[in-house]
């Protein structure tokens, strides 16, 4: 019980690093995808959903304390990120397959994607066994200002991926595999014939 006692103070902040974590694996996402190329495939885009929902449920209970719905926010979306992501390794998972984009580090995005969602899954459930209210650790300003900081990032990450993802496949399915932006080719090959 008193190491319970000892490390309270530090437990809220595992629910602050999976908002962080999630925040910077869905800016990384769209900085890849702008600046290097990196066309997202179905999958990816679906990666990047659960990402993003896990890091909103994560910064809801940063600002309002722990909640069980919260919670459950953070670890559906880390389940259909890690759904996703396993689907997309073990298409890759071949000798001699190289994968699909670029490796970040090393390893490829998707198994990065399989790493985070089962470490923040891990981080939400040693948070619930503990069931330490955030307002114990975390200083006024994480809380009110820092998690308004961070919706906004993630609501403005949102609209991002919604124009890419538009851009990318028009309002049809997306290409397994693309090789560029439908609707800007399409709008260049109508500037060019008329």
């Amino acid at each position: 019980m008193s190491n319970v006692i000892k490390n309270h103070k530090k437990l809220p902040m595992l629910h602050l690093s999976v908002a962080l974590g999630s925040l910077c694996a869905s800016i990384l996402a769209v900085v890849l995808q702008i600046f290097f190329m990196e066309l997202p495939c179905p999958l990816c885009f679906s990666q990047r959903l659960g990402i993003m929902m896990a890091g909103i449920g994560a910064t809801m209970s940063v600002r309002s304390g722990f909640s069980a719905k919260n919670d459950l926010i953070v670890v559906i979306g880390c389940m259909l990120s890690l759904i996703f992501s396993t689907r997309q390794t073990l298409l890759h998972i071949m000798p001699g397959d190289l994968g699909f984009g670029l490796p970040f580090l090393g390893v490829h995005l998707y198994t990065w994607v399989t790493i985070a969602a089962s470490s923040f899954i891990t981080a939400i459930a040693i948070s619930r066994i503990w069931s330490i209210k955030a307002e114990e650790g975390l200083p006024f300003w994480i809380q009110n200002k820092g998690s308004e900081i961070i919706l906004s990032v993630f609501l403005y990450l949102a609209a991002i991926n919604v124009l890419l993802s538009f851009l990318q496949c028009g309002l049809t399915t997306c290409d397994p595999s693309p090789t560029g932006y439908m609707i800007i080719n399409n709008w260049r090959q109508a500037l060019l014939l008329v």
